[in-house]
């Protein structure tokens, strides 16, 4: 799936759709996060969600990003 969504971002990029490029590396950043906190355990749940805010909230703030 995150394969998938990665393709679908460099395909939105390149037809200059940034809303629905924004998406699809937010699902990639969200599918490869938990991809390998199941492959760590080393964190506990929360911790994920807490990157994960961290991280949409930083995409927030960029100019252009929605």
């Amino acid at each position: 799936m995150a394969a998938e969504a990665w393709r679908l971002y460099h395909r939105t990029t390149a037809a200059r759709d940034h809303q629905t490029a924004t998406r699809a590396l937010r699902t990639v950043c969200e599918l490869t996060g938990m991809l390998g906190q199941v492959n760590r355990r080393r964190r506990p749940p929360s911790d994920l969600v807490e990157r994960l805010a961290k991280a949409n909230a930083i995409l927030d703030r960029l100019p252009g990003v929605k």
